[in-house]
């Protein structure tokens, strides 16, 4: 009787555990995104994609702004 109930019980907890895994990987973004490189603005300090940044005279990227 205890050796089935220790069993049961690792079960369930094995059970919770996939549950719980699979619901925060659901939320994880999906493979083959690629992630989006953030930089700081050399004048103002707000982190922007590198994408919408440029160089300036020194080669240190600022926001579209200045």
């Amino acid at each position: 009787m205890g050796l089935t109930r220790v069993l049961l019980i690792a079960v369930v907890v094995w059970l919770v555990f996939v549950f719980i895994r699979r619901q925060l990987g659901k939320t994880r973004r999906p493979p083959g995104q690629a992630q989006v490189k953030l930089v700081r603005c050399a004048r103002c300090g707000v982190y922007l994609p590198e994408s919408e940044t440029k160089p300036d005279a020194h080669q240190a990227r600022i926001c579209a702004h200045h």
